[in-house]
């Protein structure tokens, strides 16, 4: 026992204490730097901002030009990654803010400073969050060339590099068939909604060349179409879209069913009829829906008479909504003689008029 406290005594709590010291020094150490650091970057992310508008702002020839660029790198610290990061993030906020050719400015500049090295190699960096910002840079600053570099990740199978990747690649390639025949098959609805806010960043109208999307091999490019065709409420592929009803993916089915809506496509009615019962709950539900827009006396015979063989309530409440929106007195008369059907006419009022 003596022995053992005589070791405890003389060793594990001196060798504790300069655990603790040193421990102690290497955080205090870690804080100071980070302040020091944040001031340095705040100094000059002040002479990056001030150097980027002056470059927007004036008009300087190539000799001028490439002047500015060589005092710009002497007075930051261009070589430390912290600074290129500080540098490409200052570019892509001014690039934001300005229109037209200004932006193409931006652009350039990326390039003839060489950041496109530096985000190449967080492409390549075993990290993904250090791959998505990478991704972002050549997205950003519309370096098309680096789409080969995005390439190889189309298909990885982390779902975040992935994704990011499939945006980045779509911002910066043709919006042709044979480039596109690289986009993975399943896009997901969020990743829709960002390539369409990319797209329309670039296209005011309707673009003809993109009639193919309703066309392709692929349901994923085939519903994104189908949200450019809505958004520009172009009825001229209504023909393509009553076809895409009996597409046999569900998703794309549904899409095509949204599109009809949207784009009170009322030759749909028929053909939405003759398929509604083969249909899945989900895709019922969604004809009802789409119905209640575009149906005529046609659709409330069919409901009418077929109301009662419905047996999901779910798809009933959608029947009723559809007979309501389209005809209220018939939907009045249904619910005076059936008090379960007065109860669902109450429940789609209450919720969904």
């Amino acid at each position: 026992m003596g022995a053992f406290l005589f070791y405890i005594k003389n060793f594990a709590i001196p060798i504790l204490v300069i655990v603790i010291l040193f421990v102690s020094i290497l955080l205090l150490t870690k804080r100071f730097y980070n302040q020091w650091l944040y001031r340095l970057k705040k100094k000059y992310r002040v002479i990056i901002q001030q150097f980027l508008i002056e470059i927007v702002i004036h008009d300087y020839d190539k000799q001028e030009l490439k002047a500015k660029l060589k005092d710009f790198r002497k007075a930051i610290p261009f070589k430390r990654n912290w600074c290129k990061i500080i540098v490409i993030n200052e570019m892509i906020r001014l690039k934001k803010n300005i229109k037209g050719d200004k932006t193409t400015i931006i652009s350039l500049l990326y390039k003839s400073l060489n950041l496109n090295k530096y985000s190449s190699k967080l492409i390549h960096d075993f990290r993904p969050y250090k791959k998505c910002i990478g991704f972002y840079h050549f997205q950003m600053m519309k370096y098309t060339k680096g789409k080969h570099q995005i390439l190889p990740f189309l298909n990885s199978e982390n779902d975040l590099i992935q994704s990011n990747a499939t945006i980045s690649f779509i911002a910066l390639i043709d919006l042709n068939q044979e480039q596109l025949s690289h986009v993975p098959d399943k896009i997901s609805k969020l990743n829709q909604i960002k390539i369409m806010d990319i797209f329309f960043e670039i296209k005011k109208d309707y673009p003809k060349n993109l009639d193919f999307f309703l066309e392709a091999d692929k349901s994923s490019l085939i519903e994104l179409g189908l949200k450019i065709v809505t958004y520009f409420n172009n009825r001229n592929a209504s023909k393509r879209i009553i076809q895409l009803l009996n597409y046999p993916v569900e998703s794309t089915r549904i899409e095509a069913l949204i599109a009809a809506s949207k784009l009170y496509l009322q030759e749909a009615e028929e053909p939405i009829l003759n398929k509604i019962n083969i249909y899945s709950k989900k895709a019922q539900i969604k004809c009802y829906w789409c119905l209640a827009e575009i149906g005529s006396h046609s659709t409330t015979t069919y409901i009418k008479s077929s109301f009662k063989h419905i047996n999901d309530p779910e798809i009933q409440l959608a029947a009723m909504y559809c007979i309501l929106k389209i005809d209220p007195i018939l939907a009045q008369n249904m619910a005076s003689c059936n008090n379960e059907y007065s109860k669902m006419l109450q429940h789609v009022k209450s919720l969904w008029m």
